[in-house]
């Protein structure tokens, strides 16, 4: 287990003029959509190897994500990455199986910060050196995510989720955040990069923000009460 800070996101992206790695991830078993409380979420996946060999004692690490937070594998702490240290060298078109535990219907609804949202497993490259870069040619298949639906967890219904809509979507001048019966103090926009376009007091019921200065995309938006997430979701901008 590593603590990896700004460097998570952007170094998947980082390019090597020595190393050619490349590896993807895909979702092993996946509950896709509505799921109700009796419903495992399964993200255990696998890795493969699509670049040069890796060679033994290199590290690869990987993460539980949402949204910009990440997460172990293992044991789910948040802010930090899994890294697996190869035995043997890895080679081109191998591939190796991650099982993701603990994953239930409470600690979903309480990481998705609302009843809805995308929990991903990000692979963020390999490094052969303590304090060197992470390093992949090709990050575009680093990330794998299942779009999840919280429909019953007990002693969690009933709490206005239902009232949280986000509209026109897609928007072309304005977005409209309605925050129903639900307490937020504030409303952060992030683009697909994980980088902060916008931040929102809450003062009524419904906020506005202009998209004029705001690229077409997809964009993720949270729901604020002050350190507590209490709803996530994405939307599209299509001027």
């Amino acid at each position: 287990m590593k603590k990896l800070y700004t460097m998570l996101f952007a170094a998947a992206a980082v390019l090597s003029v020595n190393a050619q790695e490349d590896l993807s991830v895909s979702l092993q078993n996946f509950t896709n959509g509505q799921a109700t409380s009796n419903d495992p979420l399964d993200l255990s996946f696998t890795i493969t190897n699509e670049g040069i060999d890796i060679p033994a004692g290199d590290t690869i690490y990987y993460a539980v994500s949402i949204g910009t937070d990440v997460w172990t594998v293992d044991d789910l702490t948040s802010g930090y990455v899994s890294g697996s240290i190869t035995g043997a060298v890895f080679p081109n078109g191998a591939s190796t199986d991650v099982t993701v535990v603990g994953i239930d219907m409470a600690w979903a609804y309480a990481n998705l910060g609302g009843l809805n949202g995308d929990i991903c497993i990000t692979i963020l490259g390999v490094n052969d050196e303590a304090l060197s870069a992470v390093t992949d040619i090709n990050p575009l298949d680093n990330i794998a995510c299942v779009d999840y639906t919280v429909t019953q967890v007990a002693g969690l219904e009933g709490v206005g989720m239902d009232h949280i809509s986000v509209y026109p979507n897609p928007a072309t001048e304005i977005v409209n955040f309605q925050v129903g019966n639900n307490e937020v103090s504030h409303i952060n926009v992030f683009d697909m990069n994980g980088r902060l376009v916008s931040s929102m007091q809450v003062i009524g019921n419904v906020e506005t923000l202009d998209t004029e200065n705001i690229q077409n995309g997809i964009y993720y938006y949270q729901m604020m009460n002050g350190e507590e997430m209490v709803a996530t979701d994405k939307f599209v901008v299509s001027k």
